[in-house]
């Protein structure tokens, strides 16, 4: 590969990219100081004009994703809320369920700890 490289037998699409280039470059080569200030003018504001639509494209994509991971949080929050609070009913249910069915016995040293017997 090396060899034939060094012959001047390069692939048919590195030619295209490499005598594509030497073309344009030797055109350019054979501007006037005129014709070249207004190339190099010309160039620059398409490089400005490429630079401005990809800096405003990357600008979206970066204020989207921010809106999108605040929306998306906002429902996780939201979501989360409602299931903790079903599952505290249904948490609630239970143990009021159970002390339906577990009768409380309460001797005299629990009248001492609370302050509604007290008063009786």
């Amino acid at each position: 590969m090396a060899r034939s490289l060094k012959n001047g037998n390069y692939p048919k699409a590195l030619q295209d990219r490499i005598f594509g280039k030497l073309f344009e470059q030797a055109e350019i080569a054979k501007y006037s100081p005129e014709e070249r200030r207004e190339y190099e003018t010309s160039v620059k504001e398409y490089r400005d004009y490429v630079n401005t639509v990809d800096t405003a494209h990357l600008r979206g994509k970066e204020e989207g994703l921010a809106e999108g991971k605040e929306i998306g949080c906002a429902e996780g929050r939201a979501e989360g809320h409602a299931e903790g609070r079903a599952e505290g009913r249904a948490e609630g249910r239970a143990e009021g369920q159970l002390a339906e069915k577990t009768p409380v016995r309460l001797g005299k040293s629990a009248l001492h700890h609370q302050p509604e017997a007290w008063f009786r």
